[in-house]
């Protein structure tokens, strides 16, 4: 039996934390576009209705039952939060996160700009932040609920946990990272 274990309290904790961060860094939607998309795509495997490798499929589970009015964004949000997000500085995808007071009424509408020709579907940050963290706090609350549901997230992290392991392994092996003990690691 594995014992390794997390405490999804502090999860929870750390994601608002970050959430929280980002929002009082003046909501940078670059750094909002990559956290939030990563933080959909873990609870969606976390839930466990698709292998977790399937991650576009975990993101729009997560959507799908903790924030169902983006759900039918749901391709075009994998694509600019986490695929873009995560991985450019430059998204491409016609999806424009922002923080903009002006725009905050064209919230998850589409916008069309006749100067370049450009179609796009605006993202008002500061209401995707809001209906994340919401969506978050149902996620834990159902977990705390479900023995199924925290056993399953047990069982993603695990795996998670030791797929990280067997990456640093190989890095070591192969002289590209060096571990130094400094002592146990502590909350705080």
């Amino acid at each position: 039996m594995n014992t390794l274990k997390i405490d999804l309290e502090i999860l929870k904790e750390w994601m608002f934390d970050s959430l929280g961060y980002v929002e009082e860094k003046n909501c940078d939607a670059l750094i909002l576009g990559g956290f939030s998309g990563s933080v959909i795509e873990l609870l969606g495997r976390f839930m466990h209705l698709h292998p977790i490798r399937e991650y576009s499929n975990c993101f729009s589970d997560f959507l799908e039952k903790y924030l169902p009015k983006y759900f039918p964004f749901k391709n075009i949000l994998y694509k600019i939060l986490r695929c873009e997000g995560a991985h450019a500085v430059l998204a491409q995808s016609g999806v424009s996160l922002t923080c903009a007071e002006n725009m905050k009424t064209l919230h998850l509408k589409g916008h069309y700009d006749p100067k370049t020709n450009k179609k796009s579907l605006i993202i008002y940050s500061p209401e995707f932040m809001n209906d994340l963290k919401v969506a978050v706090e149902n996620f834990f609350s159902d977990v705390k609920k479900s023995p199924d549901l925290e056993e399953k997230c047990q069982e993603t992290f695990i795996k998670i946990y030791n797929d990280g392991q067997k990456i640093i392994d190989q890095e070591i092996r192969e002289g590209r990272f060096n571990i130094e003990y400094r002592g146990e690691m502590t909350r705080g």
